[in-house]
């Protein structure tokens, strides 16, 4: 066994692990309320509170913006308000100001991230999840067509309509759990608290401050093997996108849920990328977006728009921008 590796694994026995695709990693203790999972977005949202008063009220109140936003962003299941799946079945709805919002910052990310990332991509992305499900082969002359659907469908929204243009779907998987977590950080910075951590879904992870010492997040391998890279941060926000938890392969192919929406396939360029942002949001919409570009086009996208990115293929890091070489965990 390699040097580096048994560091990692004496690393793992010692901390407490709390996160897969993101781990968050300490061996010291500092006045830590530890609150009761929240589960929303198909997924389990670990919140900390680190020297802070009223932990419960913070708390209540950042379970009710996961399930608001969770309720509105459901693309599978109707649910008491007006959905996203509603919205796909109806193609006009009289939504809440929640929808409406993210509606709006999702279509504004697909000229942002130059097209890599697109919320009409709905009907593609069910047909790969069922697909996994049922393990059958998807045609690519569906996909050729589902495309041209994809690529004439918009939005309009006047006052409180949305109306689907054309007979794409949407799907809102892409953003909503990061969208979800910025907003429970406005809130907690709207509300003076600087001592906390959120974990959402092993993928998406903001942290404030912690006391007398540093958050230490570890990414893990997409097989889950080994931790690969360590990191110490303070008031950061960082996100990943890995096919780790939805892949079957399927006649020698490897099928998941990361599709590149200019081909309508499973992206294939990276096992995962992790992505350090100016918010959740950013985070979870630009680790999927780049997941599908080459690297050659991630790096100059990360550069432009300021991102620190890692990419990571067969078990190697393939580039990492300068802060994640600089805040690399060193082992005292």
């Amino acid at each position: 066994m390699k040097e580096s590796d048994r560091v990692m694994k004496k690393i793992v026995s010692c901390f407490s692990v709390i996160l897969l695709t993101i781990l968050l990693v300490s061996c010291k203790k500092s006045n830590i309320i530890k609150c009761n999972p929240i589960y929303a977005m198909n997924t389990i949202i670990n919140v900390s509170f680190y020297g802070t008063e009223d932990t419960t009220k913070h708390y209540e109140e950042i379970k009710k913006i996961y399930q608001k936003y969770d309720s509105v962003s459901s693309d599978f299941e109707s649910s008491k308000v007006q959905n996203v799946f509603e919205l796909n079945e109806k193609r006009s709805i009289v939504a809440s100001a929640e929808l409406i919002e993210l509606v709006n910052e999702a279509v504004a990310y697909i000229d942002k991230t130059n097209g890599y990332f697109n919320p009409f991509i709905g009907r593609i992305s069910h047909i790969w999840k069922d697909a996994i499900e049922k393990e059958i082969e998807v045609d690519s002359k569906l996909i050729e067509k589902e495309l041209e659907i994809m690529n004439s469908t918009s939005v309009k929204i006047e006052n409180s309509t949305i109306t689907l243009i054309g007979d794409g779907n949407l799907d809102l998987g892409g953003i909503a759990k990061g969208y979800a977590t910025s907003k429970a950080v406005e809130y907690l910075e709207d509300n003076g608290i600087t001592g906390y951590l959120i974990s959402a879904g092993n993928s998406n992870i903001s942290c404030g401050t912690k006391p007398d010492s540093i958050f230490k997040i570890a990414l893990e391998n997409s097989d889950g093997s080994d931790l690969y890279k360590i990191v110490e941060v303070n008031n950061a926000s960082l996100g990943t996108s890995s096919y780790k938890y939805q892949n079957k392969i399927i006649n020698g192919a490897l099928y998941h849920h990361l599709i590149n929406p200019f081909t309508g396939f499973p992206a294939c360029e990276y096992d995962s990328v992790s992505v350090k942002g100016n918010t959740p949001t950013d985070c979870d919409v630009y680790s999927t977006a780049i997941f599908a570009m080459n690297k050659d086009d991630a790096i100059d996208f990360a550069t432009k728009n300021h991102l620190e990115i890692i990419l990571y293929k067969n078990n190697e890091i393939i580039y990492q921008s300068d802060w994640w070489k600089n805040n690399e965990y060193q082992k005292k």
